[in-house]
């Protein structure tokens, strides 16, 4: 049998986890959710983001996302802390909704903060409105 390129390598579990740990310490996982009074139709018609510098947009979902539960949580990725990133989304109510509120979500430690609307408490829309916001996004605090 060939003696691997590997075969001299030996990483213990604990090692692995404690590199893999300090190499994710400086990052943050977010998510975006959007929640509204359940029972109402909502479609997320678009969600993109792009890092303080950049440009282009990246878009988050390729394709609009309707539900009538009450959320949409979307993955947007890990980012190190500091980093600013704009957020931008657009809505359309498919129904009247009493209640909406756009969120951001981090993992550690655990945060949630308010993306939209920016002075109300929650953002009502009418039957066919339609609701677009942008915001730029600092990981690890608010911009």
């Amino acid at each position: 049998m060939s003696e691997s390129m590997f075969s001299g390598i030996h990483i213990e579990r604990d090692d692995f986890v404690d590199a893999l740990h300090d190499a994710l310490a400086g990052f943050r996982h977010l998510r975006f959710l959007l929640k509204w009074t359940p029972g109402h139709p909502l479609l997320l018609t678009g969600l993109e983001m792009r890092p303080s510098g950049a440009t282009a947009w990246t878009r988050v979902i390729e394709h609009p996302v309707s539900d009538n539960d009450g959320d949409i949580p979307v993955t947007l990725g890990d980012f190190p802390v500091g980093q600013v990133i704009e957020i931008r989304f657009g809505v359309f109510a498919m129904d009247s909704v009493p209640k909406a509120i756009a969120l951001i979500l981090e993992n550690a430690p655990p945060k949630v903060t308010k993306l939209s609307p920016r002075t109300e408490p929650f953002k009502a829309l009418s039957h066919g409105e339609s609701w677009r916001d942008s915001k730029a996004y600092k990981v690890g605090g608010e911009v």
